[in-house]
């Protein structure tokens, strides 16, 4: 019994220990596998956007700092990343690129490219020649709605139709933004209605919207006193008569 409870030596317990540590089953982990299987005891990955990704992102998932400062830092280099060859360029080790690929998200960007193609076959836009178009084909044309159509309709009829696109200036509600959204998908042409100056009545003269009441009745006065209009260098005649005025009726005189 004494001798049941002699300690051991210190010799024998070192031996003891040894012969411990050598039956012990040893294994042997590679850096790739030390790394990947780190990497999975610890990290909770998600879907990310690789172009929007935040650093508080990684760390919620579980990325330690040495991963996020490479993965910005490599992101920088290649720069916006719409494809897996982009990301494929990153600086990162390949045991992280494994890891992350199944969760990189690019489904937004496969989306716009599928629209950009879309708008590449769709077929082109009309053009709409206002002086033939009615009311519902005006309609086609960006930022022309029901009212707008009718009162280019209406105006053009008074006026005898279009012979610049500036004109469509003149109807209420037209502004130049709406002319610059539809340049390339409006067009201007085709005859004007023209008017016999020599011929036509006081009423049917000062109906015209460039013309208004006193300036037909000197029109008239005019040619019942000196006889008929033979060029646009007769109106110029008429005391009290502006140029810019004669300018605008130019295009829809006659002077048979």
């Amino acid at each position: 019994m004494i001798v049941r409870f002699i300690p051991f030596s210190k010799r024998s317990a070192t031996v003891e220990l040894d012969y411990i540590k050598l039956t012990k089953p040893t294994v042997v982990q590679s850096k790739k596998q030390r790394i990947k299987s780190k990497a999975n005891q610890k990290l909770v990955l998600t879907k990310f956007d690789p172009n929007y990704v935040k650093a508080a992102d990684f760390y919620k998932m579980g990325f330690n700092k040495s991963f996020v400062s490479s993965w910005f830092r490599s992101k920088q280099s290649v720069g916006f990343i719409t494809s897996f060859e982009s990301f494929e360029q990153m600086n990162l080790p390949n045991v992280q690129k494994e890891l992350i690929r199944p969760y990189i998200d690019l489904s937004r960007y496969n989306t716009i490219e599928k629209r950009e193609n879309k708008k590449i076959l769709r077929p082109q836009k009309v053009v709409v020649n206002i002086n033939e178009a009615d009311s519902v084909s005006l309609k086609e044309l960006v930022g022309i709605g029901n009212k707008l159509s009718k009162r280019i309709v209406k105006y053009r009829e008074r006026l005898g139709g279009f012979h610049s696109l500036d004109q469509l200036l003149e109807v209420y509600g037209i502004t130049d933004e709406v002319l610059l959204k539809n340049e390339g998908f409006v067009s201007c042409e085709g005859d004007v209605e023209l008017f016999n100056v020599n011929t036509i009545h006081l009423n049917d003269l000062k109906n015209h919207p460039y013309i208004d009441y006193n300036f037909a009745k000197k029109v008239i006065a005019y040619r019942d006193q000196h006889g008929s209009y033979h060029s646009i260098d007769d109106f110029k005649k008429i005391y009290g008569i502006d140029t810019a005025t004669i300018m605008r009726i130019k295009p829809y005189l006659r002077f048979d």
